[in-house]
């Protein structure tokens, strides 16, 4: 595990859940004054990331070659179409609605009375994407028995993560703020093999479907199709349901191959290699969206060229061609090349991997 920037009280557990119970707040619009100022200090981190978007808008950065330029005027425009009028309590869409969470009341609560989802949701804080949310982002409904099954396998998954060399005497005392921190430079996803149409009705989840219901992850259109687009892993769809373990800092490959950064990554969890797994290209650009949609912040959006274990070949007897994958002010770049991509000065991107933790 690496080590997460993310800042970690280290005070009383009161603090700890004040600043827990804070952000909870702020997320579901009930924003209080904070008081004690290590508490105000941390929650500035929290929300560091959405003062950085707006200071780039300010700034009139464009969307990348093929985007639209983006101003702080067309942002207050959005804002004010959004905005309840005086008659109307809430008109805000609810595909815009951040998940309503209730704010923590009182001590933690006992790890053995939570649900699979509660359960993640206090360890993983906002970075655990709910079935809900995923219903709502892909359009589609799970069925009874599937949600069942969904419960199932997240249960399964967080057993196995607290059992863990590092986790196992955590989750024994229930310490909470000690997992948070362990598990602060990942989140959960649950990758679904379908997303629905415009009707709701289920569609494989394949880049090509991805990019007709969120275009705005992608450049427009060309007249002539993007060179992906003839490709078969345009149209390949998941194998099957699963939730992911994933890292939100990848692993730099400028000395090493993504193999040999995997396999120390792996080591580090005190896990065998073969499970720290290299997205596919098709897993990378749904990861990127959901994250996005769920989080409305773009957090594998860095200075990184995304190396997948997709390749492909111009023809028969051509030699296989790596694909990766950037992004840049939301919109996914998708690129191919034979070889690892090298950081260049006019790019200033590294090759890296985002990896993932599967456990069964």
């Amino acid at each position: 595990m690496s080590e997460s920037s993310t800042p970690v009280i280290e005070t009383s557990s009161l603090s700890r859940q004040a600043l827990a119970r804070a952000i909870l707040d702020l997320e579901s619009d009930r924003p209080e004054h904070v008081a004690d100022p290590m508490i105000a200090y941390y929650l500035g981190h929290h929300v560091k990331p959405y003062i950085n978007r707006l200071t780039a808008l300010a700034e009139g950065q464009s969307d990348g070659e093929e985007g639209e330029q983006v101003s702080i005027g067309s942002l207050a425009a959005d804002v004010e179409a959004l905005a309840p009028d005086s008659e109307t309590e809430d008109k805000e869409p609810s595909s815009l609605r951040p998940d309503v969470k209730p704010s923590p009341k009182g001590p933690l609560p006992p790890l053995s009375t939570l649900s699979s989802q509660e359960k993640a949701r206090w360890i993983f804080m906002e970075r655990f994407i709910s079935l809900e949310k995923h219903q709502e982002i892909l359009g589609y409904q799970f069925q009874g028995p599937d949600r069942d099954r969904f419960e199932e396998d997240l249960e399964h998954l967080l057993e196995d993560l607290l059992m863990l060399p590092d986790t196992i005497l955590l989750a024994e005392k229930e310490d909470f703020p000690a997992l948070q921190k362990i598990f602060a430079s990942t989140l959960l996803i649950f990758r679904n093999p379908f997303i629905g149409d415009e009707n709701g009705n289920p569609i494989p989840s394949t880049i090509e479907n991805l990019r007709h219901r969120f275009p705005t992850f992608f450049y427009k259109r060309r007249k002539t199709p993007n060179w992906y687009e003839k490709q078969s892993f345009y149209t390949e769809p998941f194998g099957q349901a699963r939730w992911i373990l994933c890292s939100t800092d990848y692993l730099n490959c400028t000395l090493s191959s993504p193999k040999r950064k995997l396999s120390s990554y792996s080591r580090q969890w005190h896990l065998p290699s073969e499970n720290a797994l290299q997205k596919s290209v098709l897993e990378d650009i749904y990861d990127r969206i959901v994250c996005g949609e769920a989080l409305e912040e773009d957090i594998f959006e860095q200075n990184c060229h995304s190396c997948t274990s997709t390749y492909y070949r111009t023809h028969a007897k051509a030699p296989a061609r790596l694909v990766y994958t950037a992004q840049k002010h939301r919109k996914i770049a998708i690129h191919g090349k034979p070889g690892i991509p090298h950081w260049r000065a006019t790019k200033r991107l590294w090759p890296g991997v985002f990896p993932t933790l599967v456990l069964s």
